[in-house]
């Protein structure tokens, strides 16, 4: 990565820099950020599945409707799995922080 220090030599970076402060921030609120997106994304493809196979079945409005329970229940299941791994990283933090 250009500007980190990487191709000059290490960085010279203290831990009162602020420029630190802010990749810790980041670095600690990275795996939030995206978690909006997916569930929609989710949501957003199992809900124009069902739309698409209606049209091409001409079932109008049952598929679209199982398209969206199915979108639900996998965004859902998606965030329960990122919320778990993110409470194992979490714990995992916390013990090495205590020892």
């Amino acid at each position: 990565m250009l500007g980190s220090g990487e191709l000059n030599g290490p960085s010279k970076r203290t831990d009162d820099d602020p420029r630190s402060e802010q990749a810790r921030a980041l670095h600690a609120t990275g795996p939030y950020l995206g978690i909006g997106l997916e569930l929609a994304a989710t949501l957003a493809l199992f809900t124009l599945g069902g739309a698409w196979l209606d049209r091409r079945f001409g079932l109008t409005p049952w598929l679209t409707i199982a398209g969206a329970v199915l979108g639900i229940t996998g965004a859902g299941l998606t965030l329960m799995r990122l919320v778990q791994r993110l409470d194992e990283k979490t714990a995992e933090r916390k013990r090495k922080a205590s020892k």
